[in-house]
């Protein structure tokens, strides 16, 4: 390369369109990953179309930390090349057209901290491999919303310790939420639970406070959970003096009975209930 020291390019919100990584470009995603200094790589916001090709992250990716090809018509599934940008800090796929189940290559990524694959059309269950690997350490971010996702969430997901953000609404997950947030579950550092209009049952997690001191933002709505409401405690004054950071709380449209916890009385910070 001619680019030795090159290290960010932003092509983003541009009308780049055809399809410049995919078969009929090969010499494009060749100079693109040609520099071997590349960390930040974002080509959002065009319409760059076509399906990627398995050589096209067969290059000079390994030092890349962030790749955004957000909002253009990839279509096709992930290439398996990805796995060769083993440092990714960041990923983002959202707004494209995959077609095809979730890979599973980015179980054994030791850095990826943000995963966005949000608003395409990924389909069947969630890999359980997924988040059994090194993946689950350093994940912080995960929005897998608005796909045609299936089937339950991998157990292993709440072992995720440093996730902050999960996203997975609008899609077709079910089975037993209590199962992800029990008392084994290792998730002190979730802050939003966005999970509406999924196919999701059973009661509510009792513990679900307790598991999740930092929650700020707990979406279930559009669900099939059942059961009582009336003995949750979601903010508890007496629970190691914490004050508990909830800030909306949706549970609308379920099969929940009971009367209104008390204990919301105690959520000082609350901003949104509907329930």
């Amino acid at each position: 390369s001619d680019l030795p020291n090159l290290q960010k390019i932003d092509l983003s919100y541009n009308a780049i369109s055809d399809s410049i990584l995919g078969r009929e470009n090969t010499d494009a995603a060749a100079g693109i990953f040609s520099c071997p200094s590349l960390l930040y790589l974002d080509l959002s916001n065009n319409n760059i179309s076509g399906t990627l090709p398995d050589s096209v992250f067969s290059m000079n990716c390994h030092n890349l930390t962030s790749l955004d090809l957000s909002s253009n018509r990839l279509a096709g599934s992930i290439p398996s090349s990805l796995q060769n940008c083993i440092n990714l800090i960041s990923l983002n796929l959202t707004s494209n057209l995959f077609v095809s189940a979730l890979p599973d290559l980015l179980a054994d990524f030791t850095s990826l901290q943000k995963l966005y694959l949000s608003n395409n059309q990924f389909t069947g269950e969630i890999p359980p491999n997924l988040f059994a690997g090194n993946l689950c350490a350093s994940l912080q971010e995960l929005d897998l919303s608005r796909n045609n996702l299936s089937g339950s969430l991998p157990p292993t997901l709440s072992r995720c310790n440093n996730l902050r953000k999960l996203k997975i609404h609008n899609n077709k997950l079910g089975g037993n939420f209590s199962a992800i947030i029990s008392a084994d579950s290792d998730l002190p550092s979730l802050e939003i639970i966005q999970a509406a209009f999924n196919e999701f049952s059973g009661p509510l997690p009792i513990n679900l406070i307790d598991s999740c001191p930092k929650l700020r933002i707990l979406d279930l709505g559009g669900n099939s959970l059942s059961g009582s409401i009336s003995a949750m405690n979601f903010c508890s004054p007496n629970y190691n003096g914490l004050i508990y950071p909830l800030e909306e709380l949706l549970l609308p449209n379920n099969q929940l009975s009971g009367s209104i916890p008390q204990s919301i009385g105690n959520c000082s910070r609350l901003i949104v209930l509907n329930l």
